[in-house]
């Protein structure tokens, strides 16, 4: 099997290797209707033997049933995102120390925002 190309992401000199292609974790969740937890990381473990190491989540998925699976350890990088339409610096602050706690991890290696707060000039939407 050929590996899944990579990018360098996050700061400039940390040489992190982001895979191009990724996994999106929404159906694992429940959100299209009941899962197996057990099923789903296996697909996790599957994914990750294949070389598939980026998994997209966020914690509206499953009403916060967001996990990682921790004996895979600093091989998997995460995309998150900011859901709702809120976009003020608490809330923000607020869902990444959320994600950050339920995945157990220190790192998220993308945050982006699902969808544009009209209510948020943009000047205050430069969180970090």
């Amino acid at each position: 099997m050929a590996a899944i190309p990579t990018v360098e992401t996050g700061v400039p000199g940390d040489h992190i290797k982001t895979p191009r292609i990724g996994l999106e974790c929404m159906p694992l969740s429940g959100t299209y209707g009941s899962v197996v937890d057990a099923e789903s990381l296996q697909l996790l473990g599957h994914a990750h033997k294949a070389g598939c190491t980026l998994w997209d989540t966020t914690d509206l998925y499953g009403f916060g049933h967001e996990f990682t699976v921790p004996e895979l350890g600093a091989d998997v990088s995460f995309s998150s995102q900011i859901t709702g339409i809120r976009g003020g610096l608490e809330y923000v602050r607020t869902s990444i120390e959320g994600s950050l706690k339920r995945l157990g991890v220190d790192r998220i290696g993308l945050y982006y925002q699902h969808r544009v707060d009209p209510n948020t000039p943009i000047e205050k939407k430069q969180w970090l």
